[in-house]
């Protein structure tokens, strides 16, 4: 399998190699990047402060899980919401990347090449009890898992069938059903919080350009609905927590920026709108943050910001690739 420097956010290479119709051999050349002061004088400005203070506490104990190659090859990373405490959880000569928490919190699932080609595995959110939940007998990969609410499935995509399907299995059992089962390429399953929905992108619309679109279908294959529709590519859809939101990347603006838009498709909104690329979005559990990386300080780091766009803070600080930040649920 072909090597490279680094994954700028591997599920971007995804993107591109699922919309090109290879199959087995993806390169991995991309991952997917803020003085007390005494005031005894100006009381209005120090309640602000204090009130600033209670909202971070809020959320202070929400984890972010991402990947890093900051120790030579991709690992798979977790830290609190503030950038404190970065841990590594996974330690192998393989590359490990693409996390997903369960919705309770407890479980990650991933993606490891540790054992031929890609396949799905499972750890606790420690990084004890790692273990593989797809074995391919065929030269196939299974990549990007993503937890259904209850825990009990797991919705990925493999090359299994020629092409990039998206595929649902049950967490400890053998076997899979093909959800979408077309000549496109199909990637980045994400469950609805209540588990009746998945979103994902696809080109099926226009493969001949490649062009990546954001669909939405139930949750065994049927009612697959397009919700936008430019000549952009848009992609990397995820839920907001309570189900009526979707953020997305997009470069229908001449480069990668985060949007978000409702659950039908409207209201499409530009949220970062910088000349820098930004990838990879993901909603913090309570729905008042957004985690993504972005290259605009000149390397690959892990942000955060409000829903609105507001208050862009960037969380790791190193000359590695940080991508792919997932928020605890």
């Amino acid at each position: 399998m072909k090597k490279s420097l680094l994954w700028l956010f591997i599920i971007s290479i995804i993107a591109l190699f699922l919309l090109t119709g290879c199959k087995a051999e993806i390169p991995k050349e991309i991952i997917e990047e803020e003085a007390e002061e005494n005031v005894t004088e100006e009381p209005e400005e120090e309640a602000a402060v204090e009130e600033e203070n209670i909202e971070v506490e809020t959320i202070a104990n929400d984890k972010i899980v991402f990947v890093s190659n900051r120790d030579g090859n991709e690992e798979i990373y977790i830290m609190n919401i503030d950038g404190s405490e970065q841990i590594k959880l996974t330690d192998n000569s393989a590359d490990d990347f693409l996390p997903c928490f369960s919705f309770d919190g407890s479980k990650i699932a991933f993606t490891s090449e540790r054992n031929r080609n890609w396949e799905i595995y499972m750890m606790n959110i420690d990084g004890s009890e790692q273990t593989k939940l797809t074995d391919t007998d065929i030269q196939a990969n299974n990549i990007e898992p993503s937890f259904s609410p209850d825990g009990n499935k797991i919705a990925f995509i493999s090359d299994h069938n020629g092409n990039w399907e998206i595929y649902i299995m049950n967490v400890g059992a053998l076997g899979k059903s093909n959800l979408t089962n077309n000549t496109a390429s199909d990637s980045s399953p994400c469950f609805a919080p209540d588990g009746s929905k998945i979103v994902f992108y696809s080109d099926r619309d226009n493969w001949e350009t490649h062009n990546r679109e954001i669909y939405i279908m139930d949750v065994n294959g049927s009612k697959q609905t397009r919700l936008t529709n430019n000549p952009a590519g848009d992609w990397i859809p995820s839920f907001s927590p309570d189900g009526t939101q979707i953020t997305f990347t997009s470069n229908r603006d001449g480069n990668e920026e985060i949007y978000i838009m409702n659950v039908d498709g409207s209201g499409q909104t530009n949220l970062t709108d910088n000349q820098a690329n930004d990838m990879g979005p993901c909603f913090s559990r309570d729905g008042s943050k957004i985690a993504f990386s972005s290259n605009r300080d000149g390397n690959w780091e892990i942000y955060i910001m409000d829903i609105d766009g507001s208050k862009q803070i960037r969380l790791t600080d190193n000359p590695a690739v940080d991508g792919h930040p997932v928020f605890s649920p």
